[in-house]
């Protein structure tokens, strides 16, 4: 009975965590998303065949307008087994640098994952992870256009912005 009680416990402390924050962002986008497993979901952390995970991703798209954008990851991951259970604990570090266009908005991640993956039996796990981290954000706007730079008749870069 008390372990059930635990479980009940422990699944509303992870519900209320998982829905008592708002998050605004756009995910960095990979054509093999697969490979930065801690970017997507935590409790992924550490949850593949080998002990260690090492990941470099590279995406460079839109390169013809203006600057594009250029987006480099790292995804490291290990798994720490048990000696005592089939359970194990998984950790992880992600960094990742963005730039985008003109504006060269700048965006730097870095985060540290764990997860805990408990094993039900040969085809079923249940997993819990979580993200820590930091993040910070920057653009830089003198080489934007805006409209109240536009003096009636053509584009004149001499105009305050007023942004």
């Amino acid at each position: 009975m008390l372990q059930i009680r635990t479980n009940i416990l422990l699944f509303l402390v992870l519900w209320l965590l998982a829905t008592s924050t708002r998050l605004y962002a756009q995910d960095a986008h990979y054509s093999q998303f697969t490979n930065a497993t801690q970017l997507y979901n935590p409790s992924l952390t550490g949850q593949y065949e080998q002990t260690i995970k090492a990941s470099l991703l590279h995406r460079k798209q839109w390169a013809s307008i203006g600057k594009g954008y250029q987006t480099n990851a790292f995804d490291g991951q290990y798994k720490i087994l048990s000696m005592y259970s089939r359970n194990y604990f998984g950790t992880g570090l992600f960094l990742l640098q963005d730039r985008a266009g003109l504006a060269d908005m700048r965006t730097f991640i870095l985060q540290a994952s764990g997860a805990y993956h408990m094993v039900i039996d040969n085809n079923n796990l249940l997993s819990a992870g979580i993200i820590l981290g930091y993040t910070q954000r920057s653009v830089d706007a003198d080489g934007l256009a805006w409209d109240s730079q536009y003096n009636g008749y053509s584009y004149d870069p001499s105009l305050d912005n007023k942004e």
